[in-house]
């Protein structure tokens, strides 16, 4: 079994293929909606069983994200990006959603 013998193998893969030069990207897309449109949903917009209507809430793309460099010091600029409520930039808060409090 391949995690027994590397139970770190999913990151050693993405480190290695970054330092070929093979860089991993995605396409990022959001769906927007105001306050006022969440409150006449009949649903809670965080029940995670529940997804908004592409119709009415239309994916916008807002960019492509490119891994393209491996950290020189793992611990120094990953394992310490904390992500604490004094860390955010203004104007953008935590989300309110249990399910990325933990």
């Amino acid at each position: 079994m391949l995690a027994a013998e590397q139970p770190d193998y999913a990151l050693a893969d993405l480190y290695n293929a970054i330092a070929r030069g093979e860089y991993p990207s995605w396409t990022l897309y959001i769906q927007v909606a105001t306050h006022e449109q969440i409150q006449k949903l009949p649903f809670n917009i965080f029940d995670l069983t529940k997804s908004l209507p592409h119709k009415e809430f239309p994916l916008r793309c807002v960019g492509k994200m490119t891994l393209n460099e491996n950290a020189k010091n793992y611990f120094a600029q990953i394992e310490q990006a904390a992500f604490s409520p004094a860390h955010m930039p203004p104007g953008i808060e935590a989300s309110p959603d249990k399910m990325l409090q933990v």
